[in-house]
């Protein structure tokens, strides 16, 4: 059989990982980051991070909205503490076409119950309470929740957004 060994395995996918996230990263071909980083994730099913970059890519360089969820959900499946994902696919959920606002909203918590000061989850959170159109946005949220973000401004530590 054409099965590669593991050690190989591991080698080609940590590879293609670094060629289709560099590529990514560097505003380089879409096509060629797509092909490293479907490869990768197609070698190595398990492998988390590549499904978090083939999800970024399919996010902020396509418009392939369903793709990235996909990404996001089989990362959250293999590390349902990976809370760069899930800042993520919350921004993906509360922005146009999904609007799904409460989903991002519970993502935003699990992040927050995990690191209360991650600035990125402050930050979309804060966006979230400020662009929701469901009635239970709230300004007086958004600015704590930006303000927190920032460093937040000494306020009772108690107080929840």
């Amino acid at each position: 059989s054409s099965m590669l060994s593991p050690a190989v395995a591991w080698w080609t996918v940590s590879r293609l990982l670094d060629r289709g996230t560099y590529l990514l990263d560097s505003g380089g071909s879409v096509k060629l980051a797509q092909h490293y980083l479907a490869a990768a994730c197609q070698l190595e099913a398990s492998n988390a991070a590549a499904h978090f970059a083939l999800a970024r890519l399919l996010q902020t360089r396509t418009s392939n909205v369903q793709g990235a969820s996909a990404a996001y959900q089989r990362v959250l499946e293999l590390d349902g503490e990976h809370t760069g994902a899930m800042c993520n696919y919350g921004l993906l959920l509360h922005t146009p076409p999904l609007r799904q606002w409460d989903d991002a909203e519970d993502l935003y918590e699990r992040v927050l119950a995990l690191e209360p000061k991650n600035p990125k989850a402050l930050a979309n959170y804060g966006l979230l309470q400020s662009v929701r159109e469901d009635g239970k946005g709230s300004t007086t949220s958004a600015d704590f929740l930006f303000d927190e973000a920032v460093g937040g401004s000494g306020r009772d530590p108690e107080r929840k957004y």
